[in-house]
């Protein structure tokens, strides 16, 4: 899932004073599950693989999935300079089928709606683990601590502070993947470089996973034992 880039850069520049300020209550979601497939009113709701076979079954077929990552954002608090007014940036909309494959790994006779479930949790990894390289990139990239000029101290600071959010989200990424599928907001966290320049504070995610269709008919593998992103290590 691909991000913009270059709004990051110029929104940092106005974050480097950053002071003690937070988007509201960090929510704990480490221990959500994404191995069980449930409907609102808590039964299963079939044999699919989110993102892998829970109960150890299978094999099942691959169908693929329609639809798109959209009217999602990456934000952070950029106190002091503008406190109270988080950076909020638009994340690049991807549509699926494309580069960005999404599947729905199911035994035979899985339900419409244990489809469709499977193919949100699949896309929401997808989300999820692109967030991750996303950070990669922005950590990889001269323009990132280019505002901080020559002060390697702001520098390093915004390096720690981009750490902590990646950091952060490979630690909690089932957790992650359970937000995107209820279309809530994930809380990365508060990066802990204090109120000093280049120190970013509370990162959040909010991805939005939207399906359209289940094509049964379009089988891109015969066999399969998981759904196509996996979680990170």
């Amino acid at each position: 899932m691909s991000w913009t880039r270059a709004p990051f850069a110029l929104c940092l520049a106005l974050a480097l004073g950053a002071a003690a300020c937070g988007l509201g209550p960090e929510v704990d979601r480490s221990g959500a599950s994404a191995g069980t497939l449930t409907a609102p009113g808590g039964e299963s709701i079939g044999p699919c693989a989110a993102p892998q076979f829970a109960d150890g079954g299978g094999p099942g077929t691959l169908v693929q999935c329609e639809g798109q990552l959209a009217e999602s954002y990456f934000y952070y608090d950029q106190c002091k300079l503008a406190c109270g007014h988080p950076v909020k940036q638009t994340i690049e909309p991807v549509v699926f089928p494309g580069d960005d494959e999404v599947g729905a790994c199911c035994e035979a006779g899985a339900s419409a709606e244990a489809l469709k479930a499977t193919c949100k949790s699949d896309c929401a990894h997808g989300a999820c683990l692109g967030a991750i390289a996303r950070f990669d990139e922005l950590l990889a990239d001269p323009a990132t601590t280019a505002p901080c000029g020559g002060l390697a101290g702001c520098k390093a600071r915004v390096i720690e502070s981009l750490t902590h959010y990646k950091n952060y989200l490979v630690a909690h990424f089932a957790a992650c993947v359970q937000a995107v599928v209820d279309d809530e907001l994930f809380t990365l966290g508060e990066p802990p470089c204090g109120p000093f320049a280049g120190c970013l504070k509370t990162g959040s995610l909010e991805l939005h996973c939207q399906i359209s269709a289940v094509h049964a008919d379009v089988v891109p593998a015969p066999v399969c034992e998981e759904a196509p992103n996996q979680p990170p290590g």
